[in-house]
């Protein structure tokens, strides 16, 4: 091996592949590496050195290596090939090289296996593929948007949500604005003021006319805000749904949304002897958020929360590499940052001779996003295969040139008597009963991607049996193949009667219009109930249990639900409309529900209604969703107590129960000492901390039944005391004042004491004493000018006005 001066440092130092090669009679040679490469390109040394480039790698040619360095040789300016594909009878991967002209005129080129990251970067290409696919089916488009510079990307779908060709245009925001009705645009500007200003999701739903149709469509965007380290907005990202079904009465559908962050690369190294950090690049630094000078103080267990010892992170980790068992350790971790947050990391870790001393180098990968990304894939894809078993009808993939199966879920096969064996290796024809081969095969050939067809035909099942099937098939793109995506529904009893077809029918519209949801009967005449599984499982009916009649369901209402049920049954059947409706129950294992019902009625041939044919589906999710939205109007989201809104609220309220009951009402107002102080100082965190602490230690002492503690504004707050007069409520604003001085919360920027204080000014509405010719807004002014007073006076005291 050449002397090292020639380098400057030890090439064996460098965590990464280093060859160098000399330019001898036309040809270039190996003539000095480091022990990475021995590693990497699995030859020893003598395989190696002295040999000419092409004789030992010769897909360097096609691979552009060659040209590359005779480039280099030729001008003496470095050169880099990014993430090529290397191939040869031996080995194959992606390699990135940097190649550089020594002094001595000899080429030195540096590179990197990509092989892993360009394996990570197809899956995601073929991950983000299934996305759109999924979006296309579920109708459901993702976006983001670039707040710095105003650029928008929309998925496929967007555009398609919008009534405009996919990719057509570049969106931004005011193009978007756009299509949103002028009278919407303000709640929704306020909605995403709202999300950017406390920073949470947003979600606002508006419709929009479709210009090729002139139809109106209901959409729900979702948004959440991506902040910088300093707080300020930079990237928003959400989906937008067609919710048009919902709004409808059905049942809405599921977004979905994936966004994946980019990773940063990370350097450590650490001596071998003391095991103590000696240098961290600043990727590592940024992403730690330690000084160089406060990490050189720790050693490495100490960012790694998977070891609690030296001892522990020596037997577990380096072991291997201290006795010579492994040149290198790969494996996955977790880092801990300063400020105690966690995130996924893959480690090399390699052991050098660094400055003649042996150390540790260590080259981490934050995986965070793509470990995220792969649990939202897999959860992703164990719903839809979910889905896919359970569902009632045959679903299949079948491959267009074999006209084979390679995927179907239990039913396909089962429908037909055979096993899924025995159904894998059957082609179209061996179970269609109508068309010759000749005729599949043409058929096939004439679908088009995208393109939906239905159709009914018979098949044959393994024992002879003839059965009338009703066909969906839609020709689709599965990134790398073309297939064939069937659905197939045994329609035989419906062909076999015709009031059982249209029964059965009116079923099957139903269910495909709400989904997989409880379908029923209900026979006029004999007061006879026919339930599906999905209706015993929505009533949670188990073993014996059942509801075969109408009298017994009636018995699991409430007498107010069941009235206003049959009073709606009896409506429809006098209108001849539609039942939609809404009641509450409690099933056999008292668990209460809320359920939704659409039905319609079968005629005879005199047109008298002689069964009901309706679903059920559960919308107590929906109702608690709604409840929550409901509670969380009235929520300060930070502190958890009343906001301003519900403040307003109650005391317009108590003040006329006052005037009317002629019953004092007292109002406290408090404000935080010098908390501008406090946060420049300790920050906007410990500052959210200590409003969370001040107003659950005030709603604590305020907790009799009437009294009302709520956030007013920033760092101040109002308490209102329903039946106290003046002296009762100077009690309790004194009360509130010590209670907080005894949370001891530290406050290193106060004038007047070491811990958090508070002013309190408070007034009193005595309606028996004194005219009521006063309004709320008056004692609000009264109170907010006793607050002044306390300030004034040197804060941390009670005034009354």
């Amino acid at each position: 091996m050449m002397s090292d001066n020639l380098y400057q440092i030890s090439i064996d130092s460098i965590p990464l592949n280093v060859v160098v090669y000399r330019y001898i009679d036309n040809e270039f040679v190996i003539v000095d590496f480091n022990h990475l490469v021995e590693q990497t390109e699995q030859l020893d040394r003598k395989s190696l050195l002295n040999k000419k480039l092409l004789d030992v790698f010769p897909a360097d040619k096609e691979f552009g290596l060659y040209d590359v360095l005779e480039q280099v040789y030729q001008t003496g300016k470095t050169q880099t090939l990014d993430k090529e594909l290397y191939h040869d009878d031996r080995l194959q991967g992606w390699r990135k090289n940097t190649v550089v002209k020594l002094p001595n005129q000899d080429v030195m080129a540096i590179y990197e296996d990509l092989t892993a990251i360009k394996q990570l970067e197809q899956e995601k290409d073929r991950r983000q593929f299934q996305l759109e696919k999924m979006q296309e089916i579920a109708r459901l488009g993702s976006w983001t948007w670039n707040m710095l510079t105003d650029e928008i990307e929309w998925s496929n779908e967007v555009f398609k949500l919008f009534d405009e060709p996919p990719q057509s245009f570049k969106p931004t925001f005011q193009r978007f604005l756009s299509y949103i009705d002028d009278a919407d645009q303000p709640a929704l500007m306020d909605a995403i003021d709202q999300a950017i200003k406390n920073k949470s999701p947003y979600q606002f739903e508006h419709w929009i006319r479709l210009a090729s149709t002139g139809r109106s469509v209901y959409l729900l965007e979702s948004g959440k805000v991506q902040y910088d380290e300093k707080g300020q907005p930079l990237m928003m990202f959400g989906v937008v749904q067609d919710i048009t079904e919902y709004k409808l009465n059905l049942d809405q559908l599921q977004s979905l949304g994936l966004i994946i962050d980019n990773s940063f690369n990370e350097v450590f190294v650490f001596d071998a002897e003391t095991l103590k950090f000696t240098y961290l690049n600043q990727s590592a630094l940024k992403n730690l958020g330690y000084t160089l000078d406060e990490v050189r103080r720790m050693e490495p267990y100490q960012i790694n929360p998977a070891f609690s010892s030296r001892q522990q992170f020596v037997d577990e980790l380096l072991e291997p590499l201290i006795s010579g068992k492994k040149a290198s350790v790969i494996h996955e971790t977790v880092h801990r940052r300063k400020d105690g947050t966690e995130y996924d990391v893959q480690v090399r870790i390699q052991k050098m001779q660094l400055s003649g001393k042996e150390a540790f180098v260590v080259m981490a990968n934050d995986i965070t996003d793509i470990k995220k990304q792969q649990k939202k894939s897999e959860i992703a894809q164990a719903r839809y295969q979910t889905l896919f078993n359970l569902s009632p009808v045959g679903i299949l993939l079948v491959d267009p040139a074999t006209q084979k199966a390679f995927e179907f879920n239990v039913t396909a096969h089962q429908q037909l008597g055979y096993s899924a064996a025995e159904f894998a290796d059957l082609t179209i024809a061996d179970y269609e009963a109508l068309e010759q081969p000749e005729e599949i095969a043409t058929k096939v050939a004439q679908f088009k991607v995208g393109e939906e067809v239905s159709f009914t035909t018979q098949h044959k099942t393994k024992t002879g049996d003839i059965r009338d099937v009703m066909v969906f098939v839609q020709l689709i793109d599965l990134y790398d193949h073309l297939a064939l995506f069937a659905v197939f529904q045994d329609i035989t009893e419906l062909k076999r009667n015709e009031r059982a077809l249209e029964t059965a029918s009116l079923r099957f519209n139903l269910a495909a219009e709400v989904g997989s949801m409880g379908v029923w009967e209900w026979d006029l005449e004999t007061d006879e109930l026919i339930w599906d599984d999905n209706m015993r499982r929505l009533y949670d009916l188990e073993g014996g249990q059942s509801i075969d009649h109408y009298r017994q369901w009636r018995n699991m209402l409430t007498p107010e639900d069941l009235q206003a049920v049959e009073g709606s049954i009896d409506d429809a059947m006098k209108t001849g409309a539609e039942l939609n409706t809404e009641f509450q129950l409690r099933t056999p294992k008292g668990r209460e529900k809320h359920i939704q019902v659409m039905a319609a009625f079968v005629k005879d041939d005199n047109g008298k209604p002689i069964k009901m044919v309706g679903v059920n589906w559960d919308v107590s999710q929906r109702k608690q969703y709604e409840r929550a939205l409901e509670e969380y109007a009235y929520i300060d989201p930070l502190t958890q107590v009343a906001n301003r809104r519900q403040f307003d609220q109650t005391f317009e309220n108590e003040w006329r129960r006052g005037e009317r009951n002629q019953s004092p009402l007292s109002l406290l107002m408090i404000d935080i000492d010098f908390f501008k102080a406090f946060n420049d100082s300790l920050g906007h965190q410990e500052g959210d901390d200590c409003l969370q602490q001040v107003a659950k230690a005030i709603d604590s002492s305020a907790s009799r039944a009437g009294e009302l503690t709520a956030r007013y504004g920033g760092e101040e707050f109002v308490v209102l005391l329903p039946n106290n007069d003046a002296d009762k409520a100077a009690r309790m604003a004194e009360t509130i004042r010590q209670n907080i001085e005894s949370l001891k919360l530290p406050h290193p920027d106060s004038s007047i004491s070491d811990h958090v204080t508070i002013s309190v000014g408070f007034t009193t509405a005595d309606f028996i004493d004194q005219p009521s010719s006063h309004t709320p807004s008056q004692l609000l002014k009264l109170a907010d000018e006793a607050l002044y007073q306390a300030k004034k006076a040197g804060r941390n005291r009670v005034c009354r006005n």
